[in-house]
């Protein structure tokens, strides 16, 4: 019941759009194998959905099986960018499926590239972009994605019971903290200098 209601929420169907669905059409449109397919540029999104949720999944159940039996263990799991950014990945169905939900859990982004964060590549000029972060460093400017907001009105006449609604449902099945309408990037980013 839990991985069903998993995805069937807007906050899940946010992380999609904007998590899986671009690096889906870029490999269609370079013409380019997915690693673990032997059918080539011929997969489906929802095939390669399906693929990307049951590992999600399997990494989240192998996590919690050994802090289940490691009760006062630190258990530490690299990812790729994909299985962790905005959350919805392995980090939320590990809370999920943990007694501490989120409070149990971290997701730490080892130095991201901006491109990492689904952010429209662009020199940093101080115009305010929602949800976006502009960090200086020595070499270039870079823009950030920072969060998702995942309760927009789809044209519901009640705004404000639709938005109530999404985040009821993502807290429901740890994908946010109670009354969080965005999807974090992550808990933690570290950035490693440039020379």
């Amino acid at each position: 019941e839990g991985f069903e209601r998993f995805g069937n929420t807007r906050a899940f169907h946010e992380y999609v759009s904007h998590t899986l669905r671009p690096p889906y059409e870029l490999q269609q449109k370079l013409g380019q194998k997915f690693a673990t397919s032997s059918i080539g540029t011929n997969i489906s999104f929802a095939n390669f959905l399906d693929r990307q949720m049951l590992r999600d999944e399997g990494m989240a159940s192998a996590s919690v099986q050994w802090l289940t039996k490691n009760p006062d263990g630190l258990l530490l799991v690299l990812l790729g960018i994909n299985h962790v950014k905005f959350g919805c990945g392995v980090p939320a169905r590990v809370a999920r499926m943990l007694p501490g939900g989120l409070e149990a859990t971290s997701s730490v982004l080892l130095d991201p590239s901006p491109f990492n964060t689904d952010v429209d590549l662009r020199p940093c000029d101080g115009t305010v972009v929602a949800n976006e972060a502009c960090l200086r460093n020595e070499i270039e400017v870079q823009n950030y994605v920072l969060q998702l907001q995942f309760t927009k009105s789809r044209g519901s006449k009640n705004v404000e019971a639709y938005s109530s609604g999404c985040v009821s449902d993502a807290v429901s099945v740890k994908q946010v903290k109670k009354d969080s309408s965005v999807l974090a990037i992550s808990d933690y980013m570290i950035f490693f200098p440039r020379e």
